[in-house]
């Protein structure tokens, strides 16, 4: 609890003014990219990949000539990547500031290369795409080179909208571990504008983290949602920062947000964890305990006509 606590007042010290932020995110794509090329492709990745690939087989979601939007691209474009691998497609790559780590990026799909024919069922087709487009990607020495190969398209907006983007757009949008990180009085609009470029019958494919993310900065603490403890007031003073925000968002209103946008639910997973031994604060009295116990929350939605 200690080194929580440290991690909370450190990010709070970040994220005092726009230095200090420029300065957190220069270390994070310097010091941050560094340690994961040397660390190596974690076993959470093959996860996600399986997970993505899966959802799309699973519903329809995608097909050839199909145009995608990954929200929060982040480091290394994975899911976008991974799709793009199987499916001939356009995807445009969406973020808020550009944390891009390219070392990271040939580490990653490098391992991956040996690891997908066992982690992923593919036919022989797939088997031959797949690992044609990593040979070569593998050749790459910059993003630039990979989105002419792969086609692409990186769009930077510190704004967070999708405004540039115009009406019934895309196919699919999809994101892994990026909506907790949107800022939480503008989910209601950005919600809507998600709905707004996708077009009628289009699906969108999310997976929500709900744990407690200051706690991967201590490893003393399981990974779980110990920020119910906490008052909106106290969580705001003391733990609440800019340069690694997450809105503490729980399932029932994620649920109410794409509603009210639009969106019709086609599949939801919650996958609890046990919140024995977690004091529940009176900011979240109103949430029903299982509602409180979701961890993760995955989530397959559509636009119909």
């Amino acid at each position: 609890m200690v080194r929580y606590m440290i991690a909370a007042g450190a990010l709070k010290l970040f994220s005092a003014n726009s230095q200090t932020k420029k300065l957190y995110r220069y270390m994070g794509n310097t010091v941050g990219a560094k340690r994961r090329a040397t660390a190596g492709l974690p076993q959470v990745y093959i996860d996600r990949a399986q997970e993505i690939i899966s959802q799309a087989r699973k519903h329809n979601a995608i097909k050839s000539g199909d145009r995608l939007l990954e929200l929060g691209t982040g480091w290394l474009h994975w899911e976008s990547t991974i799709l793009r691998l199987f499916y001939d497609v356009e995807v445009h790559l969406f973020d808020v500031w550009d944390n891009r780590q390219f070392p990271a990026f040939q580490q990653y799909f490098r391992e991956f290369s040996s690891v997908v024919d066992r982690s992923i069922p593919m036919t022989n087709g797939e088997k031959e795409r797949v690992h044609g487009l990593l040979y070569t990607l593998l050749k790459a020495t910059a993003f630039e080179e990979v989105y002419e190969l792969l086609g692409h398209k990186y769009v930077v907006n510190s704004t967070g909208t999708l405004e540039n983007f115009p009406d019934n757009y895309f196919d699919l949008i999809f994101s892994c571990s990026v909506l907790e990180h949107v800022e939480k009085k503008i989910i209601p609009a950005f919600m809507k504008g998600c709905y707004r470029v996708l077009k009628p019958n289009g699906r969108a494919i999310h997976l929500v983290d709900l744990g407690d993310h200051l706690t991967l900065y201590d490893n003393t603490m399981p990974y779980n949602k110990n920020y119910l403890r906490y008052s909106d007031t106290v969580w705001r003073l003391f733990f609440q920062n800019d340069v690694q925000y997450f809105n503490r968002i729980q399932r029932s209103d994620w649920l109410k947000y794409f509603a009210d946008a639009g969106f019709q639910v086609v599949e939801e997973r919650a996958e609890p964890i046990d919140l024995n031994g977690v004091k529940i604060s009176h900011s979240f009295a109103a949430f029903d305990r299982n509602d409180l116990a979701c961890l993760t929350l995955k989530v397959v939605y559509t636009k119909r006509n």
